[in-house]
């Protein structure tokens, strides 16, 4: 019989990731963003890479 996936993503508290969770067959791991890695100190938590720029997409529009 396969695995049942986890659910734990699903919920309110995102498997408790700050940033992504992922569900897997009986279990989930917690991901961070591009221009992120985990930190050591705890897997759930998310610190930016060291030498990575984060940029700020910029939205305009404008009316003629």
């Amino acid at each position: 019989e396969d695995p049942v996936e986890d659910t734990s993503c699903n919920d309110f508290t995102n498997g408790g990731c700050e940033q992504l969770c992922i569900n897997h067959p009986g279990t989930f791991n917690c991901s961070c963003r591009e221009g992120f890695q985990a930190r050591a100190d705890d897997p759930t938590k998310c610190q930016r890479e060291r030498g990575s720029l984060i940029t700020t997409p910029l939205h305009a529009s404008s009316v003629l």
